[in-house]
């Protein structure tokens, strides 16, 4: 969209962007991530990216380490979007699959 953030607030809603570099992810915009649910508590939340590839790899370590899923439960939907690689594995706590490059969904 050419005005993300003045549609959505238009349409009442709370607005947070979060620029990541697709082969570049960082722990400050991690950290940025968590502070946004966490200042959102628990109100009805979108979050988008425009693949939805690096939405589904910080949500699932939000969910690993917030929110303390086992391994398996918060892997299912990113999976369902892809398997990652390159910096990815690293960046979302999966050393065994560091060395992979990104595969099709599960």
């Amino acid at each position: 969209m050419p005005d993300e953030t003045t549609t959505v607030t238009a349409a009442g809603m709370g607005y947070v962007h979060i620029p990541v570099t697709f082969n570049q992810p960082t722990e400050a915009e991690y950290a940025r991530f968590r502070s946004a649910l966490a200042d959102i508590g628990d109100a009805p939340i979108h979050v988008h990216c425009i693949v939805n590839m690096r939405v589904a790899a910080f949500s699932h370590r939000y969910r690993r380490e917030s929110l303390g899923w086992d391994e398996a439960a918060p892997c299912a939907p990113m999976e369902s979007i892809w398997c990652p690689g390159g910096v990815w594995p690293e960046f979302i706590g999966d050393t065994d699959s560091a060395a992979l490059p990104h595969r099709p969904p599960r």
